[in-house]
């Protein structure tokens, strides 16, 4: 356990080794110490910078009807898994987020189930670029991953909330900005 003692909002000092690593300011949108403890304790457990998290029945492997993705997105890779059970959810967790508890929650059960049945696993150093067309009223939209080896596709469902496709774009796009595109 790490004794953590908050000063003010965004205050931080640990007695750990890891202190330099979670002491880099991502907290200052916590206020309570509660929450800070709580978000500082998962950090350490994810060992890894969280960017986000999205599951909808909207969204699904080239080739396949509504089977619904549960993608969980850190700077390094992309895990994703079909068939997750877990209702419509998408948040951002990054940087400057000041989401809540519940959504933290929901993440670290997000990121066990999808480690159960991960079925694809984009690593950021693979990626050579990330496309992503918006679905009309009549037609699909999509995501490619395209890699050195591989491409990999995702079709998006026309009836994909607003919500929850500007939550893919923005994570997509915080994941790999330099290698993200929209298409017209």
């Amino acid at each position: 356990m790490y004794k953590i003692k908050v000063r003010e909002r965004g205050d931080c000092i640990m007695n750990s080794k890891n202190q330099e690593k979670l002491n880099s300011g991502i907290y200052n949108g916590f206020t309570a110490p509660k929450d800070l403890t709580y978000i500082i304790k998962f950090k350490i457990v994810m060992e890894e910078d969280v960017i986000g998290f999205i599951h909808t029945k909207n969204l699904a492997k080239k080739g396949r009807l509504k089977a619904g993705i549960a993608m969980y997105i850190t700077k390094e890779k992309i895990m994703g898994a079909v068939k997750v059970k877990f209702g419509s959810i998408a948040a951002y967790l990054g940087e400057g987020s000041n989401v809540s508890l519940e959504y933290w929650e929901k993440a670290k059960k997000i990121k066990k189930l999808i480690e159960k049945r991960k079925e694809f696993e984009l690593h950021q150093a693979d990626i050579q670029s990330i496309q992503i067309k918006k679905p009309g009223v009549f037609r699909p939209g999509y995501v490619i991953f395209q890699s050195k080896n591989q491409e990999m596709q995702l079709a998006i469902g026309s009836d994909i909330s607003d919500k929850e496709y500007n939550i893919l774009y923005f994570l997509l796009n915080k994941f790999a900005p330099d290698k993200f595109q929209e298409i017209g």
